[in-house]
């Protein structure tokens, strides 16, 4: 089988095969996969009291993370991210009502 000398840089970024080889010139190639994650998060919370019958609160969170999934063969990776803000405000009034 003759093989351009050009090619052979590009032809070498693929895997050996690792496992059986076939009668008919396929062979099983298994590699270890990794995928590297960072995660974020964190939360935080305040609370007031305005007077005896009034308060209020608010809170904040943070989710964030990436992760670097190979694709097939390994020469390259998808690189994803995401995550969510949330922020809560509450006020809450105490209040009775006479007649």
């Amino acid at each position: 089988m003759f093989v351009n000398p050009l090619s052979v840089p590009y032809l070498n970024l693929y895997p050996v095969p690792t496992g059986r080889v076939f009668p008919d010139g396929t062979a099983q190639a298994s590699i270890d996969v990794s995928i590297p994650t960072n995660e974020d998060y964190g939360m935080a919370r305040m609370d007031f009291r305005l007077s005896d019958k009034d308060s209020f609160y608010w809170r904040y969170m943070v989710d964030t993370g990436t992760s670097s999934f190979p694709r097939p063969g390994a020469i390259t990776a998808d690189l994803e991210g995401g995550g969510y803000h949330f922020v809560v405000l509450s006020e809450s009034t105490f209040f009775r009502l006479t007649r």
